[in-house]
């Protein structure tokens, strides 16, 4: 019965992507679309690839990924690193991708910090989780 739901809301909301994007331009209103040779991810590559690893499918993945980058742009390392990215693009007059490698090595330490936090919290909840099974 749910699979059934869930082919009619599909076929009800059928939308022509292609012409949908044309129109509207870029998803981005700071960035337009990579022209200049940036390396540029294959966001729906991910997304597919993700479906096809773990249960949930398309839907699940695109929901994972949009709140892995809310939480991202939240972030205060990824804050740090993108206000010092902009800047560098401003002052300096560097592209994306060398503002980018710039912020990073300028911010590595902040970045290795937060991994090492994020990794000491880990295996914190890893230890308390065996205490609990003992």
């Amino acid at each position: 019965m749910h699979g059934q739901a869930d082919q009619s809301d599909e076929s009800d909301h059928d939308v022509d992507v292609e012409s949908t994007v044309e129109e509207e331009g870029p998803a981005s209103d700071n960035e337009p679309p990579s022209s200049d040779g940036e390396e540029e991810v294959d966001v729906w590559k991910v997304i597919t690839d993700e479906a096809d690893e773990e249960d949930g499918g398309v839907l699940e993945s695109f929901k994972r990924n949009v709140l892995f980058c809310r939480s991202l742009k939240r972030d205060e390392t990824y804050q740090a690193v993108i206000n010092t990215l902009e800047k560098a693009k401003d002052d300096d007059e560097m592209d994306f991708e060398e503002a980018l490698d710039y912020a990073v090595d300028k911010r590595k330490f902040i970045i290795y910090r937060s991994a090492k936090e994020a990794e000491q919290v880990q295996e914190e909840e890893a230890d308390g989780s065996n205490i609990d099974n003992l």
